[in-house]
């Protein structure tokens, strides 16, 4: 992860991850290691999420941005199921002349 021009590195180890849902609300909760966020469809990026295949959610607070990449529910082939697949979540904190992002969960 580059920073201000230098290489930079990134260590972790196994932590717990919990994903809920609430289907009445439709909001997704993420949290891992002392992180934690909510996605909502209202968070919902339409421009990142361009295939069928995916759905991006794009959240930003102050200088922190978390995006959520969920696969979309395969109708056909292989890969049918009827919920998501996989999931990418990754946080991004910009600072004064640094980028900060935390390894994606």
């Amino acid at each position: 992860m580059p920073t201000n021009g230098t290489a930079g590195t990134t260590s972790g180890g196994p932590s717990t991850l919990s994903v809920s849902y609430d289907a009445t609300s439709k909001d997704y909760t993420i949290s891992v290691a002392g992180r934690s966020q909510t996605f909502a469809p209202g968070d919902i990026n339409a421009s990142k999420s361009s295939s069928s295949g995916a759905t991006v959610y794009i959240k930003t607070s102050g200088s922190t941005t978390d995006s959520l990449t969920l696969t979309n529910a395969g109708t056909s082939g292989a890969l049918t199921y009827e919920y998501v697949g996989a999931g990418f979540w990754q946080r991004t904190v910009q600072g004064a002349g640094t980028v900060s992002i935390s390894p994606p969960v």
